[in-house]
Parts: structure tokens; sequence; C-alpha cells
């Protein structure tokens, strides 16, 4: 027994030099948080590298948590275990992973653009007649997609306010509140684009887009809702320092917690709040012995069982190029890969619940290509994604404030759900942002042609001047 503690011990040991190195990799990629290139966005609180370093650092808190308590790491419905031995080389595969990522965001950095590097930003130009009439037609857009909510909360008010259920099950029964939350986030990130996020317009159109989206119960929605409002003051010159993560990382977990209280667990089984925190064993095991943050239990899982899973090598991604096609006409669309997990490994749970255990973007990879190929994959998406970051804030101010939030929300996605589900909200974004540039193009065109139109019209009312006299 001794020495099975002290063998315990010593791959503890071990875990905290993985998280040593791991410190080095975050340490670094917030160093290019504060790179030039970045304009007003360096060194800022929505930096796409400061959050996802803030994200990685969550994950590897959880897995040195569960490495000092193994039996934490069960999964609910299926007979796996894992000793801390296995905890801490699934840890090490995660470094190594998120280590390629920041190697690919420092190539793509040293072989970026670098005429654009220091170079002041031209004054930004004033909004363009067409870029005002969408920004007006997104601002209705926006307000029409929060109907859909509005409507399942005034039909099932009483029922909630009384914790007979929750406020998320309704929205699960309405396929409509989907899609006009899918279509509404975009429209909201393309209103504010155009429009300064303190004018009347915006805040007109921001309060019932937030309350929209905490009443879903979906709070990663939210998080990218004051994404968008951080961007978007940002880009118009606002300075606000990574320093304000320090007052805004507690009200996060206070907000994750009591969203999960009131829309999400049915208050009424609980006597108060405090007695839903306690039931959890307090605020730390409430994040990191529960589903909110499951990184560490699902990534170690998919490595342990991989084998034992048929998995496709490119089905999730063809499920994420699929995703919007129906599945009744469409029978060989895959599955995602965490319905399938949950499918094989806790088919209980998949059935009464149809709730899927998230395996994560690097669990995806994993279960699809193994350890290198995953290594290779995600140096490629860091890469893109770094040009990605570089392109947009070196752009027009509504770039920035349309594509910062997409790209910061793209690697919190990626790790927090697997690509099937995030194409849930890749694909709306990219069907309103197709919608937006092609009403855009066709706006423009229409001032143009207006334009050569009265200016023809003026030059032929003008009076013929008279030929001057040719002195010999």
């Amino acid at each position: 027994m001794p020495s099975t503690v002290a063998a315990q011990c010593g791959e503890v040991d071990v875990a905290y030099y993985v998280f040593l190195f791991h410190l080095v990799c975050v340490f670094l990629l917030v160093y290019h948080a504060h790179s030039p290139s970045y304009k007003q966005f360096a060194g800022s609180l929505v930096h796409p590298h400061i959050i996802f370093a803030i994200i990685s650092m969550f994950f590897s808190a959880e897995f040195l948590y569960v490495a000092e308590s193994p039996e934490l790491i069960d999964l609910a419905g299926a007979n796996v275990t894992a000793s801390t031995n296995d905890i801490v080389v699934c840890y090490s595969y995660y470094v190594s992973m998120f280590a390629a990522a920041v190697t690919g965001v420092t190539v793509a950095g040293l072989f970026g653009p670098r005429d654009r590097v220091g170079r002041r930003r031209a004054p930004e130009p004033p909004p363009q007649p067409g870029e005002l009439r969408m920004s007006r037609i997104f601002m209705v857009a926006t307000l029409a997609a929060c109907a859909p909510a509005v409507l399942v909360l005034s039909a099932h008010l009483g029922e909630l306010l009384a914790g007979d259920t929750t406020f998320q099950l309704y929205m699960r029964e309405s396929p409509l509140f989907f899609i006009m939350t899918g279509i509404l986030l975009p429209c909201f990130a393309i209103f504010l684009s155009v429009r300064k996020p303190w004018s009347l317009g915006s805040i007109v159109v921001t309060i019932p887009t937030l309350v929209v989206l905490f009443l879903s119960g979906t709070r990663t929605n939210v998080v990218y809702g004051v994404i968008v409002i951080l961007a978007a003051a940002v880009a118009n010159g606002v300075r606000l320092s990574a320093l304000w993560m320090i007052p805004i990382l507690p009200t996060l977990a206070w907000f994750l917690a009591s969203s999960r209280y009131f829309l999400r667990e049915g208050w009424q089984q609980f006597g108060s709040y405090d007695d839903f925190v306690n039931s959890s064993g307090g605020y730390f095991s409430l994040f990191f012995d529960s589903g909110e943050i499951g990184m560490a239990k699902a990534f170690t899982n998919v490595v342990l069982l991989r084998d034992q899973l048929p998995w496709g090598a490119f089905d999730s991604v063809l499920g994420m190029i699929m995703f919007p096609l129906p599945r009744s006409y469409f029978t060989s669309k895959p599955l995602g890969a965490s319905a399938y997990f949950t499918q094989e490994l806790a088919p209980l749970r998949w059935l009464q619940t149809k709730s899927e255990i998230t395996i994560t973007g690097y669990g995806d990879l994993f279960l699809s290509f193994g350890l290198s190929g995953t290594l290779v994959c995600v140096f490629v998406l860091a890469f893109v994604w770094q040009r990605g970051c570089l392109w947009a804030v070196n752009g027009p101010r509504s770039r920035s404030v349309l594509w910062v939030p997409f790209l910061i929300f793209w690697d919190f996605l990626f790790i927090r759900t697997d690509l099937y589900n995030l194409a849930s909200f890749v694909w709306p974004f990219v069907v309103v942002l197709a919608a937006y540039q092609l009403l855009l193009i066709g706006s423009q065109k229409n001032d143009r042609d207006t334009k050569r139109i009265s200016l023809h019209a003026i030059q032929s009312a003008r009076p013929p001047t008279a030929r001057r006299r040719m002195i010999p």
C-alpha cells in the first residue's frame, strides 16, 4: 500500500512538470497577444489569444484535480475507470496538442504580413449608405429572431417561476427557437459591426438580445453576445485591458452556476441557491467535478477506449459538412462523435435523456486520427486561425467586430464541443454572412447606378457653354 501511494505521488509530480511546460506555452501565446500587429486589440480583454490561454488553464486545472482523485474519472453509465497514470498520460497528450496549436500560431505570426506590423491604422471612413441600410435591416432581423423565445416564455412563464421545470426543456421542444437563435447571434454581430455599441439603437437591440440569450439556458450564447459587445467597444477605440479578467472570471463563474440552478436544474428541488452549491460540494467541485468543464473526464475516456470504437477517420468532417441536411432524407449522414461515443458507452443515458457526453474537439480529432494525426490537424487549424485573426484586426472596424468574436468562439467551442456540434454555430454564421454580403453588394450597386444616372441628368441639363473666339 505505501508503495502504491508513493507511485501515485510520483505520477502526480509528473503531472505538475507537464503543467509547467503548459505554462511556458501559455506565456508564449500571451506574448503574441501583445504584438503591434494586433493594433487596438493588442493586450485587450477580447484578444483571441488571451481568452484561448485562459480556457486552456481551466482545463489544465481540471486535469490536475482529477489526477489527485482518479476515481472522479468514472464515466456515468459505463464501467470505465482510470488510474492516475492514465490521467497523467492523457494530460500530456492534451498539452502536446496545445503546444502544437501554439506552434501553429507562432509560425503563422513569423510568416505573416510584416508590412502591417507597427503601421498606424488609417482614419476609419464613415459608414456608407449601403452599410447603414443593412444595419437597419439586420436590426429588424435581430429583434424578429427574439420573437420565438418571447412566445415560448409567455406560454410557460408560470411553470418556470414555480420551479416545476426548466426553460431549456421548452426550448428543446421548439425547433423554431433553435433556428432563430442560430440566426440571432450573427445578425446581432452584423448590426454592431456598423453601429457603435453605445448608440441608442444599439442599446435598444442589445438589451432584448441578451435577455433572450440568457433565458434560453444556453450559457455559451450569452458569452458570445457579451464578446460581440466588448469587441465592438474595442474596435471603436475603448481601451479594455486584459486585467479586467480578474473581476470578470469570478462573475462568470457565478453566472454559470446561477443559470444552471435557475434554468437547467429546476430550482424547486433545492431549498435555496446555497443548498444547490453545497449539494455539489461547493463552487470548486461544481465546476471541476461536474459537466461544467468536462475536458479531463471525456478526453481521458476517449484516449482509453479509442481502439474499441470503430469510428471513421472523416466521419466528423462529413457530418459537419452535411449538418444542414435533414437526416430523414439523407440516412448516410453521420452522427456527431459525442453522440456516437455516448451511444456506445452509455446507451442508457442516451435512451433516457438524448444528452451527449461531450468529448471536445481535441477528443474528436483523436478519435478520428490518433495522436500524430491530431497534432498535425491542430497545427494546421491554429495556423489558419492565426492568419484569420491578423486579417480581422488589420481590416476595417466592421470586419474586426464581425470576425474577432467568431474566431474567439471558434477556439472556445472547439474545446467545449465536437466538430458536428460546432457546425450548429458555424453554418448559421456562414449563411447569414453570405446573405449580408449579397445584400450589401446589391445595395452598393444600386447606389452607384443611382449616382451615375443623377450625374448624367445633371450633365444633360447643363446649358452648352459658348465657344471662345479664337485669337489669331
